[in-house]
């Protein structure tokens, strides 16, 4: 958070801990290093991340800690032993790479807000509210992205960049260019009230990483592999997608390699 962070009124430690006390939540990514120790008012001689973490549990804050596999210095290994204990800590996830981080983070968002989407005041009905999220998600996914075959897409790049695209809107409401300016965004509460149609949808976004991996990996793999990968995991998602969308009478997407020529995507 430190590193993001602007201000011209308060000392650093000030700063942090006024932002923390706007959150909601708190994720606590760690990875190798213990990090900057500040050297005045820190008799425990804690990180800043550390002090982050410190604050979030005063406020009662719900905290996500992630854990990346790789070695740690002694003093941050010795920080997170600390706060796993059984009776007092936190759970933790440990994730391998940078998708599966994102692919984390995606899923656990819904379940820390669970309880206070829940207890949302809203002016519509469930039904109203979850039709406008899955008609913002066909928009999401009605791209050349998931129009054909694999192998009809020529740049892993670019169908890289579009897969996250597509992970980034479906968690924050936000439709971007692929230049990243914004151009469609939907004003309701992301949370989908039938459980049935919130799990499809985690389900869709573990299916988008799988995706991710195998770009990432692509060159390490036979192209008719990758191809029949990606293949099924983008009918998959569409077929997962299309029940919903028939359930709340919104127009299907057609099933990405049922297009017959490249007219379609």
């Amino acid at each position: 958070m430190s590193e993001m962070m602007i201000d011209v009124h308060n000392t650093p430690r000030q700063a942090i801990e006024k932002r923390i006390e706007t959150c909601n939540i708190y994720i606590g990514v760690f990875d190798r290093r213990w990090g900057q120790i500040p050297t005045i008012n820190n008799p425990e001689k804690l990180s800043v991340t550390a002090i982050e973490y410190k604050k979030a549990r005063e406020l009662g804050l719900a905290r996500l800690v992630l854990v990346s596999s790789a070695e740690k210095e002694p003093e941050l290994q010795n920080f997170l032993k600390s706060i796993s204990t059984f009776e007092t800590g936190n759970w933790h996830h440990r994730y391998n790479d940078l998708i599966q981080l994102t692919a984390i983070v995606s899923l656990a968002i819904a379940g820390l807000n669970l309880e206070e989407s829940k207890g949302k005041s809203s002016h519509k009905n469930n039904m109203e509210s979850d039709r406008e999220i899955f008609e913002f998600y066909r928009q999401a996914f009605n791209r050349p992205a998931f129009k054909g075959k694999w192998q009809w897409h020529s740049s892993l790049r670019q169908y890289d960049q579009a897969i996250n695209d597509t992970i980034r809107a479906i968690n924050t409401g936000i439709l971007t260019t692929r230049s990243g300016k914004e151009f469609l965004r939907i004003f309701t509460d992301m949370y989908i009230a039938n459980e049935q149609w919130r799990r499809e949808k985690e389900k869709i976004v573990l299916r988008l990483s799988n995706i991710r991996i195998s770009l990432q990996n692509a060159n390490f793999m036979q192209p008719n592999v990758v191809g029949d990968v990606l293949d099924n995991e983008r009918n998959e998602i569409i077929r997962s997608l299309n029940k919903i969308l028939e359930a709340l009478n919104i127009e299907r997407l057609p099933i990405p390699t049922e297009a017959t020529s490249l007219d379609d995507v």
